[in-house]
C-alpha cells in the first residue's frame, strides 16, 4: 500500500510559526509580572509574615518581662517595666544591624494619666508597655506591651515604583499578675514608721490576748526596734513572721513561730485590694429603717447616717450595705446573720464633706458575714477603704467573718475576749492592729474571692 506523507501548505506553516511568535512575546511581556508576583509572594511571606510572627514572640516576651520586673520590684513603675521589656526586645532581634554600634536610645512618650505610658526606642523598634487592668480579673493588675517594627520593602517597592517604601508592623500582648488566693498571712499592719514603743507598734498584743495563727502568719511594715510588741502576758502562735524592723516579747509574753521570723525585711507588705475601687454611696435613694430591732432583715443599699441595731437577731444582705458619713453601732447582744448565697460586703464611706464612721462590735455581739466570691468586692467582707477612725472589735463580740476585713488607713481595736473561730478563711488588714483580746484566723481560703497576703503571683499570658 502506498503511503502518503502530508506536508504542512506553505499558509499553514506561516500561521503556526505566527502563533510561536504571538506566544513568546506574551511570555516576554508576562515574564516580569509573573516574577513580580513571585516576588510579592515571597517577600510577604518571608518578610511580613515571618517578621510578623517575630514581633508577637518579641510582644509575649517583653510583656512577660514587665510583668516579673513588676512583681519583683518594692516601688514598680512604668519605666522599671519598660526598661525590663526593651531588654528582653532586644535579645530577640535578629537583625544586631538594626541597633548600630549596639547602642540603645531610650526616649519616654508623653505622659497620660492614668495611667502614665512610656516608649522605649531601639533604632526603628518601638516599644510600648502600659500598666493595665487585668482581663481575667479586672482588679488584677496586668502589663501591656506593644512592639513596632519598621522594613523595607523590596519587590513592593519596584512595583510601585517607590524605591524607598518601608511598612510599619506592630504586635500587642498582654500579661496578668494572677495572685494567689492563699497567701503566707491573714494579718498584715501597713502602718511604715518607725516604732518606738508600744503605742507606735505596726502590731500590739497586750492584756493577756491570745491569738492563734497556726494556718498563717503576721506581716508588719513598721520599721523601728518596736514594730511589733508583745507584753501583759499576750500570746500569739503563728507560722510565719515578718516585720520591717523588730520585734519586742517582754511582761510575761510569748511568740511562738512554726516556720521563719524575719526582722529588718527589705519588701514591705502588700496589700492586695489596693486596686478595689470602693462603691459610689447613693445618696438620692438612702435606706431607712435604722434602728433595726429583732427578725428584721437589712437589704443592700446605700444607709445615710448611723446603721444601728438595737437588739435580736436580724439578716444583712447579700449584695453591698454602703453606710455613708455615719457608724456601724450594732449593739445589745445582737446577732446578725450575713451569709445569704452571693455575699455580703460592709462598706465605710463619706461623701459631701461627711466624716467615714467607723465599726463598733461590742457588747457581745455575734456578726456572721460571708464575702461575695465574685466581683468588684470579691474577698471583701468588711472595707473601710478612707477613714481614719479606730474601729472596735470588743465585749465579747464573736466574728465569724469568712472573707477580708480591710482597714488600711485605720486602726483596728481586737479587745476585751472577741474572737473569730467559727470561719475558715479570715484575713485582718489595716494601718495598725491592737490585739488586746481573742482571735482566731484560719486559712482555708481556696474559693472564697480572698487574695492571698503574700501569696505568690504568676504573671500569665491573656492576650
Amino acid at each position: 500500500m502506498d503511503q502518503k506523507v502530508f506536508a504542512p501548505s506553505k499558509k499553514r506553516k506561516a500561521s503556526f510559526l505566527g502563533k510561536q511568535g504571538t506566544v513568546a512575546v506574551m511570555v516576554a511581556v508576562c515574564a516580569p509580572l509573573l516574577l513580580m508576583t513571585i516576588g510579592l509572594g515571597i517577600e510577604a511571606n518571608g518578610w511580613i509574615a515571618n517578621r510578623q510572627g517575630w514581633m508577637q514572640r518579641t510582644a509575649d516576651m517583653a510583656a512577660i518581662a514587665g510583668g516579673l520586673a513588676y512583681s519583683a520590684s518594692a516601688s514598680p513603675n512604668n519605666q522599671t517595666i519598660a526598661t525590663e521589656a526593651a531588654y528582653i526586645a532586644e535579645a530577640n532581634i535578629p537583625n544586631p544591624k538594626a541597633m548600630p554600634n549596639g547602642t540603645r536610645t531610650w526616649t519616654n512618650a508623653t505622659s497620660t494619666s492614668p495611667p502614665t505610658l512610656r516608649d522605649t526606642m531601639v533604632a526603628n523598634n518601638v516599644i510600648t508597655t502600659e500598666i493595665v487592668s487585668g482581663i481575667k480579673n479586672p482588679l488584677d493588675v496586668a502589663i501591656s506591651a506593644t512592639v513596632q517594627y519598621t522594613l523595607p520593602l523590596l519587590f513592593s517597592a519596584l512595583a510601585m515604583n517607590r524605591p524607598n517604601s518601608t511598612i510599619t508592623l506592630s504586635a500587642t500582648a498582654i500579661a496578668e499578675l494572677i495572685p494567689g488566693q492563699i497567701g503566707k498571712y491573714c494579718v498584715l499592719a501597713l502602718d511604715p514608721g518607725s516604732a518606738t514603743g508600744a503605742s507606735t507598734a505596726g502590731i500590739q498584743f497586750s492584756n493577756g490576748s491570745s491569738v492563734d495563727l497556726s494556718q498563717c502568719g503576721i506581716e508588719v511594715n513598721a520599721t523601728g526596734t518596736d514594730a511589733l510588741y508583745l507584753t501583759g502576758g499576750a500570746s500569739l502562735l503563728a507560722t510565719s513572721v515578718s516585720v520591717g524592723g523588730g520585734y519586742v516579747v517582754t511582761q510575761g509574753a510569748s511568740m511562738t513561730v512554726s516556720g521563719t521570723t524575719t526582722t529588718n525585711a527589705t519588701t514591705p507588705g502588700a496589700n492586695p485590694y489596693a486596686t478595689v475601687v470602693p462603691p459610689t454611696p447613693d445618696t438620692s435613694n438612702c435606706v431607712s429603717g435604722s434602728p433595726f430591732i429583732t427578725g428584721q432583715h437589712i437589704p443592700a443599699g446605700t444607709y445615710c447616717g448611723d446603721l444601728t441595731i438595737s437588739y435580736g437577731t436580724v439578716t444583712m444582705g447579700p449584695g453591698t450595705i454602703i453606710i455613708n458619713n455615719g457608724n456601724f453601732n450594732p449593739g445589745g447582744g445582737s446577732t446578725i446573720n450575713a451569709t445569704a448565697a452571693g455575699g455580703t460586703t460592709i462598706v465605710m464611706t463619706s461623701s459631701g464633706g461627711g466624716t467615714v464612721g467607723s465599726m463598733n462590735i461590742g457588747n457581745g455581739i455575734t456578726l456572721n458575714i460571708t464575702a461575695p466570691t465574685t466581683g468588684p468586692l470579691a474577698g471583701i467582707a468588711l472595707f473601710d477603704p478612707a477613714g481614719t477612725a479606730t474601729s472596735n472589735i470588743a465585749g465579747g463580740a464573736s466574728m465569724n467573718v469568712n472573707g477580708a476585713m480591710v482597714f488600711p488607713t485605720s486602726i483596728v481595736d481586737y479587745s476585751n475576749g472577741s474572737n473569730n473561730s467559727g470561719a475558715a478563711c479570715t484575713q485582718l488588714i489595716a494601718y495598725q492592729v491592737v490585739f488586746t483580746g481573742g482571735a482566731t484566723f484560719a486559712n482555708n481560703c481556696a474559693g472564697t474571692g480572698t487574695q492571698g497576703i503574700g501569696a505568690n503571683t504568676t504573671t500569665t499570658l491573656v492576650q
